[in-house]
């Protein structure tokens, strides 16, 4: 998987403006800008699809806000903190993409366009998804107050399955979920530092993954002779007799493998 970070001051600037956020310095600046250019601020609200479209030659057709920040201290501040936190996402992505890319694509054995990760204010504790694929290239905006940087990354590689995997949400969506936890902060994060992490995740799929997790075993290839010695590795027991094993599952690709999760499970 490649991930490309980004810093773009047209999209810092249009999120510091419309993203709702706790921090009272940024309602302090977004209110007095509100104050003093009412109009320019309505009107920009409509540029954030044009601005992704192709943000590296991207000209506002009124560009009034966009300079007033600008030409803020504050706004230096923030965009010293941005590019911060830029380098801190790239650094930890930098140290662990090999291993990381060499163990997805052992685990979904399907392909995922290119990222651009477009980097903004940190206080807006935002992860955005909302925005379309352009030029066979996913877009994200992530700006979180989280100083683990690898589970931000691990945030981000679950952000981008849940756009990238397409399923029916009214039949679908709950496994599909279920299984790209399984992927991400079950079994990535347990590969990286040879220890489970199979109690992550959130809790109310639990249930759900439990009921997949002999499966699971099955389509990452576990011989039926281990799946004792990974039930007490990850602390999620099942009577192996009940379960045919399938061989065939191993050769699945992760599509394939949510199907077949959704007809097992409808029996």
């Amino acid at each position: 998987m490649d991930l490309k970070f980004i810093i773009n001051d047209y999209i810092i600037i249009w999120y510091l403006l419309f993203q709702t956020t706790d921090s009272e310095e940024l309602n302090k600046i977004k209110q007095k800008l509100w104050t003093n250019h009412k109009e320019e601020y309505n009107n920009i609200y409509q540029d954030k699809s044009t601005i992704f479209e192709d943000y590296k030659n991207y000209i506002p057709s009124d560009d009034t806000i966009y300079n007033v920040v600008l030409e803020t201290k504050k706004y230096e501040k923030i965009k010293s903190n941005v590019e911060k936190y830029r380098k801190f996402l790239m650094s930890t992505w930098d140290a662990n993409k090999k291993s990381i890319n060499r163990i997805l694509r052992s685990i979904l054995r399907i392909n995922i366009v290119p990222y651009d990760i477009f980097i903004v204010n940190r206080n807006l504790n935002i992860l955005d998804n909302s925005i379309d694929n352009t030029k066979n290239r996913g877009n994200l905006v992530i700006g979180k107050d989280d100083n683990n940087f690898i589970n931000t990354i691990f945030n981000l590689l679950l952000t981008i399955l849940r756009k990238e995997i397409k399923v029916d949400k009214e039949t679908k969506e709950p496994i599909a979920r279920s299984i790209m936890e399984l992927i991400v902060l079950n079994e990535l994060p347990t590969r990286l530092t040879n220890k489970s992490t199979y109690i992550s995740g959130r809790v109310e799929l639990n249930d759900l993954k439990r009921q997949i997790y002999p499966f699971w075993l099955m389509y990452l290839g576990i011989k039926k002779e281990d799946l004792n010695k990974y039930m007490e590795r990850d602390k999620i027991t099942f009577n192996i007799d009940d379960y045919k094993y399938n061989k065939h599952l191993s050769r699945m690709d992760i599509e394939e493998f949510i199907d077949f999760i959704y007809d097992e499970l409808k029996k």
